[in-house]
């Protein structure tokens, strides 16, 4: 009753709030359609606005692991994000009251 999921978006296509609303509706299916207890993300430490775009779902960070991944000739870190079926739906309670 765990998921995780990897999202990329074009790069002609970020920070017009695709990324956002995919989220939220794998959240959505997660959820209620599957009723999972919970998902996680891992994202690049050095990507704020992934950062952001995971606290605007609703989705806290959990932890953050350095030097995790060695890509394209670099160590880089990455960071945690998880939300409990119960937080999403409160916070969707409190969208819709």
């Amino acid at each position: 009753r765990q998921g995780s999921f990897n999202i990329m978006i074009h790069p002609a296509y970020r920070c017009q709030g695709y990324g956002t609303e995919a989220i939220l509706g794998i959240l959505e299916f997660g959820f209620k359609g599957v009723a999972l207890h919970d998902i996680r993300i891992a994202i690049d430490s050095r990507n704020l606005a992934a950062r952001r775009m995971m606290e605007k779902t609703g989705m806290k960070m959990e932890g953050e692991f350095v030097e995790e991944r060695w890509v394209k000739g670099e160590w880089i870190g990455e960071t945690y994000f998880g939300i409990l079926s119960a937080w999403w739906r409160e916070a969707n309670l409190l969208r819709h009251s």
